[in-house]
């Protein structure tokens, strides 16, 4: 599948309505730029965004999926957190992220295990 491709699949899931509930969407693109974020993840798997955050300096919103090559996905809580491959708690609501990898295009900012505090730390 090429990345144009995906875009447009990524696109047609929510156009026909599918249930966001059930969906994290796949990375689409793979060209994404590592920066810097202070930003506290929302994690809810019965809102339709599913993951996203709020930039502490100006509380803007961000558009956050986990990169899908790892597998991730939402467990319905309460509270919701994002699971590993294997089950494992990769995220918590609340926790803050410090790095991510934006794609400009797609206006999306990627996560992964080293934009996430350490899973064994007690909750926030």
């Amino acid at each position: 599948m090429t990345k144009r491709t995906g875009r447009f699949l990524a696109l047609g899931l929510v156009l026909v309505g599918c249930d966001a509930s059930s969906v994290i969407l796949p990375e689409v693109t793979a060209d994404c730029r590592r920066q810097s974020v202070e930003a506290v993840l929302h994690l809810d798997a019965g809102d339709p965004r599913q993951i996203w955050a709020t930039r502490l300096e100006d509380d803007a919103i961000l558009v956050v999926r986990p990169r899908s090559h790892l597998g991730w996905r939402l467990d319905s809580g309460p509270p919701t957190r994002l699971l590993d491959a294997d089950g494992r708690v990769a995220a918590r609501e609340g926790d803050i992220l410090r790095s991510v990898c934006f794609d400009v295009i797609m206006g999306t900012f990627y996560i992964g295990p080293e934009d996430l505090p350490s899973p064994d730390r007690p909750p926030n």
